[in-house]
């Protein structure tokens, strides 16, 4: 994990050199580093990722999908330090992931785009790739396809946010957080609680959530934060 969070900042080092020698500011004004609000927006992020997250698990519990395990050994000083180790190295490797994945497909290429297309092809363009780059990512799953097609529109609701939010800062924060609580609840056996989800179509997987329909009914909750606090609030970027 710490190997790939140093190549995954590298990589949006090196996506945020290209795009400011090429477009001057654009970059760092799409990143949203000079908005007044972009430290709110991060935290709006992070709230949203953790409450969507958050209300994935609650469900699934309920629905009998998942359970909770609790650590079976004895709690030691060295089980909390190593738990509390992992924790950081979680931050630390999806905090990479969240700004090399935003910086590159909702900032450099549906910029990019845009100054080609309308808004509504370029949201459509860099949401495929999205969801075609997450392809490994679930190919694991039975329902892979529901993954992709997942992430997808979770990628369309993103650009949307960037474009009326001018900003990376929400999406980033949003990323992160699901990223995070993703990591330490059901990815990994270091924590001393876990999530086990069963594998079907409507947890999509063991690791996998974003492949279930569960997820797909989460992003209809996704979807209706935007139309209320986005757009009532925001004018869109075309």
């Amino acid at each position: 994990m710490i190997i790939g969070g140093i190549i995954r900042y590298a990589l949006f080092g090196i996506i945020l050199y290209f795009w400011v020698m090429f477009s001057r500011n654009d970059a760092i004004i799409h990143l949203g580093c000079r908005n007044k609000k972009a430290f709110v927006l991060f935290m709006k992020g992070i709230i949203l990722g953790n409450v969507l997250f958050i209300v994935y698990l609650v469900i699934a519990i309920f629905l009998r999908i998942a359970r909770i395990e609790l650590y079976a050994k004895p709690i030691s000083t060295e089980v909390i330090i190593l738990a509390i180790v992992y924790l950081f190295i979680s931050i630390f490797y999806c905090f990479a992931i969240s700004l090399f994945e935003e910086t590159l497909f909702r900032g450099l290429i549906l910029r990019f785009v845009l100054k080609k297309c309308s808004y509504k092809v370029a949201i459509i363009i860099s949401s495929a790739f999205f969801g075609v780059a997450h392809f490994f990512s679930y190919s694991a799953s039975a329902t892979f396809w529901i993954g992709l097609i997942n992430a997808t529109v979770i990628g369309i609701l993103l650009c949307y946010i960037v474009l009326y939010t001018r900003s990376l800062m929400l999406p980033i924060g949003y990323h992160f957080s699901w990223n995070l609580l993703q990591e330490i609840t059901i990815m990994n056996n270091k924590q001393l609680i876990l999530i086990i989800l069963d594998d079907n179509i409507i947890s999509g997987g063991k690791f996998t959530p974003e492949a279930g329909l569960l997820t797909s009914i989460i992003l209809l909750a996704m979807y209706m934060y935007i139309v209320k606090y986005i757009r009532q609030n925001s004018t869109p970027l075309e």
